[in-house]
């Protein structure tokens, strides 16, 4: 009979199944992403995950009467975990003509796309956080707002983690930065919180980078602001929201959005109705799929700007 005509075993399906899944672990490790650096990362997440926040830790005080103890308060946080999911369609003469090179490719684009999607909702979290089209932090207001406060029922100072929408320049960066410095907590002490990196978008790209990378400036001073943050530029950022900027306290265990991750991205096996498949369509199927959630963590973490 001609190889054409002939179903493969299971023997071929399960080689092949450990071919693909092997590139895939491996484009999976090698997939550059950046939401690990500006999002907290919650593995072994659950289908719904709520977090009751901590109130600030008490000063060290002299010990007369009792112990001062700080007890968890009312407020709760969710965070619930969604399917993702996305397939191909595989040559039936590729798989049987171990025709690897051409296949190798579209598997590890396939790998590519779950780590790349996470980046993708973490950048829409911050872009969109100067509305509640994707939640509010603990205090029930906007990611960047200009009325937070520390305890979220809403008691205590004022606060804003809100720049205005100013551009990308040397003084705003740097009034941004106290503005971070500036943030206080429940019992007043300041939270001594620095940020460490900036997000910004294409329209930005050549700003951050004389801002954080020229030695002197235009008039030919010494520029005081090389180095003093480390710079990520994403292509997402982009179309109206191009000029975006935020600083980011990524050396913070709680950043400003949480990743929780259920199910991270794996390969998704031929099950046993693939031989129907290949009857009817000369194709093998192979997908991709994982369990992710999103949240909004700590706004004391972050500073964002919003120019036209």
């Amino acid at each position: 009979m001609n190889q054409g005509m002939k179903l493969l075993d299971r023997g071929k399906l399960e080689a092949a199944y450990i071919t693909y899944s092997t590139i895939f672990d491996q484009e999976l490790v090698n997939t550059k992403v950046i939401y690990p650096e500006i999002a907290t990362v919650i593995p072994n997440a659950g289908p719904v995950n709520q977090f009751n926040w901590l109130g600030d830790v008490p000063t060290m005080q002299k010990w007369v009467g009792m112990r001062i103890i700080n007890r968890l308060r009312a407020e709760k946080h969710t965070l619930v975990t969604d399917w993702y999911a996305n397939g191909i369609e595989l040559d039936y003469d590729d798989l049987a003509e171990d025709k690897l090179g051409i296949v190798r490719p579209r598997i590890a684009d396939l790998a590519k796309m779950g780590p790349k999607k996470i980046d993708a909702i973490t950048i829409d979290m911050y872009t969109n956080g100067f509305g509640g089209t994707l939640g509010t932090t603990y205090d029930g207001q906007y990611l960047f707002d200009v009325d937070h406060t520390a305890d979220g029922a809403g008691q205590g100072v004022s606060q804003s983690n809100y720049a205005g929408a100013v551009p990308l320049t040397s003084a705003s960066y740097n009034a941004a930065i106290a503005q971070m410095m500036g943030f206080v907590g429940t019992n007043g002490e300041p939270l001594e919180i620095t940020p460490k990196t900036i997000l910004v978008g294409i329209g930005n790209q050549l700003a951050v980078r004389q801002l954080l990378q020229a030695q002197y400036g235009a008039a030919g001073a010494t520029n005081v602001d090389a180095g003093t943050s480390r710079a990520i530029v994403n292509a997402r950022i982009a179309g109206a929201k191009k000029n975006y900027w935020f600083l980011i306290a990524t050396d913070h265990s709680v950043r400003p959005v949480l990743v929780g991750v259920e199910v991270p991205p794996m390969f998704a096996e031929l099950s046993g109705w693939e031989q129907y498949h290949v009857f009817m369509h000369r194709a093998i199927m192979a997908g991709a799929h994982m369990k992710v959630g999103f949240a909004y963590g700590m706004w004391q973490c972050c500073v964002g700007a919003n120019p036209p």
